[in-house]
């Protein structure tokens, strides 16, 4: 999400497949985790989000090094790597669709 951010218009975040308007922010890229954690939560039980499995990436690069983790949901180790493959081209497609090509 933090690499896309400096693509999107102000005041827009993605989320899955769209980009949904946030007003309090100008971009996601200016989000804390605890502020998309939260976000995340009211859109599921809002109704707005329909899942019914779910993984987070996490990404702590203060100290110049990629530092990684994730935490998942009912998902086996297959479903999380098929469902990171799927997203990526969701974000290539996102990439695309702004006039970005590969």
């Amino acid at each position: 999400m933090y690499l896309l951010a400096g693509l999107l218009k102000p005041n827009q975040v993605l989320s899955g497949t769209c980009a949904l308007s946030i007003p309090q922010r100008k971009t996601s890229k200016d989000w804390t985790v605890e502020e998309m954690l939260e976000d995340a939560l009211e859109e599921i039980k809002s109704g707005n989000r329909k899942a019914n499995k779910a993984m987070v990436l996490f990404l702590d690069d203060k100290s110049g090094k990629y530092n990684t983790g994730f935490s998942q949901s009912g998902m086996s180790v297959s479903q999380c790597v098929a469902l990171l493959e799927t997203a990526k081209f969701d974000f290539f497609k996102g990439l695309k669709r702004d006039g970005f090509e590969f």
